[in-house]
């Protein structure tokens, strides 16, 4: 799990999960400064979140390993490495 404030004292969480069979989910979160939930996004496609950062304007990017294809890319070798672009209102891009 990895944990992150944004320049708003946001918190934005990104981890991944193992629900059903041999597979991993990731997941973005982010809560308000008082602790509010303001969106969850759950990425079904075999991959694992393993870094994160954000940038000045609050986007969120959040990096790991896939071994599906993801976003419409190919799967390029058995593991593929990605980076996921979020803005701070969690509208993937």
């Amino acid at each position: 799990i990895m944990v992150s404030v944004d320049k708003s004292s946001n918190v934005i969480v990104a981890g991944y999960q193992q629900l059903l069979g041999t597979t991993f989910d990731y997941y973005v979160t982010k809560f308000s400064y008082t602790g509010i939930s303001s969106w969850y996004q759950h990425i079904n496609a075999n991959a694992f979140a393993s870094a994160m950062a954000t940038d000045s304007a609050g986007n969120i990017f959040v990096g790991g390993q896939t071994a599906s294809p993801l976003d419409g890319n190919i799967l390029a070798g058995v593991r593929d490495s990605f980076v996921t672009k979020w803005s701070s209102g969690g509208v993937k891009q």
